[in-house]
């Protein structure tokens, strides 16, 4: 049982021998007891007043008909019932963040899957079965977002390449000992340019590799060339296993020809850098013809009929 007490100016000194403290009415101590407030020997003041002095000084006063705590009780009732309401709410509340978040959670990893599943067909559509570079539908969108672009010059290079022999290969070896031709050749020029550049199968023997000057540097065109001449030097014979067991070398060997996109060459879209680096790429072979010839001794003008050991 705790007790509290009311300071209040005595108006007599009786029961001074109980309460030491003459300033202190035995009648004014109040018994809390359970949590409930025990009054007695007080004027009974109204509701409104009781409430109000409870309210501002926190000393409860007496009311024999109980209405005083009758209104604290409905009060305390009323907000435990609110409270729980609210509880109620906000649990509620609660859980419908949750179903939104894992809804959430649902719709971002529905659309990862979405994107995912897009750049695997795009890839799909974009990549070369053969060799897994890129193919001719990837060279499409490049041209058209390049032709899209203000003022290209020397923005960007074509280099045009086309596979030597491969119709001797296919003719004499097999079909599966040219697409190792190909896929051989496109894995060492992989090894030579960066991931930034295109190399692109646009057909057959025919590809483009398509590389930006990021740096805009002035001798681009100049140091694709000797880029190409180098890489050119140094290709290296393809071992060719056949289902024997038997091995033979087949020669890396490749035309090429390189342009810059230039206005003053007369550029005005990515077909017409296309277009000279194609030239160049038969010039190119030509010249490779005819040392091949003479190597062998061949004159030529002899017809394509009869030089098949030496066709490029």
């Amino acid at each position: 049982m705790k007790l509290k007490r009311v300071n209040s100016v005595s108006k007599n000194k009786e029961n001074s021998n109980i309460f030491p403290n003459p300033n202190y009415r035995p009648d004014q101590w109040r018994e809390i007891i359970d949590e409930k407030i025990v009054t007695n020997n007080l004027d009974t003041q109204s509701k409104v007043d009781t409430i109000d002095r409870i309210k501002e000084t926190g000393i409860p006063v007496i009311d024999k008909s109980n209405a005083l705590m009758n209104k604290i009780n409905n009060l305390i009732n009323e907000a435990k019932h609110t409270a729980e309401q609210k509880s109620q709410e906000a649990e509620e509340l609660r859980k419908k963040a949750e179903q939104q978040k894992q809804l959430a959670e649902e719709m971002k990893k529905k659309a990862e899957e979405q994107e995912q599943l897009a750049q695997e067909l795009n890839k799909r559509i974009t990549t070369d079965e053969l060799t897994g570079c890129f193919n001719l539908i990837h060279y499409e969108v490049l041209k058209n977002h390049w032709d899209r672009q203000r003022n290209n010059d020397n923005k960007f290079g074509l280099i045009f390449i086309d596979i030597n022999d491969l119709k001797v290969v296919n003719d004499n070896f097999g079909h599966s000992a040219g697409d190792k031709l190909i896929t051989e050749t496109v894995n060492y020029l992989k090894t030579k340019f960066r991931e930034a550049d295109s190399i692109i199968r646009i057909g057959g023997d025919e590809l483009i590799i398509f590389c930006k000057n990021e740096n805009n540097n002035n001798d681009f065109k100049k140091n694709l060339e000797e880029k190409m001449a180098d890489i050119w030097q140094k290709a290296s014979p393809i071992q060719i296993v056949f289902a024997d067991g038997l091995t033979n070398e087949i020669d890396m060997s490749f035309a090429y020809g390189v342009a810059v996109f230039d206005t003053k060459e007369g550029d005005k879209e990515v077909e017409d850098v296309q277009k000279r680096a194609d030239k160049l790429m038969y010039k190119k072979k030509k010249e490779m013809k005819k040392e091949k010839a003479k190597a062998h001794q061949i004159p030529t003008n002899q017809t394509i009929a009869n030089q098949t050991e030496v066709e490029i």
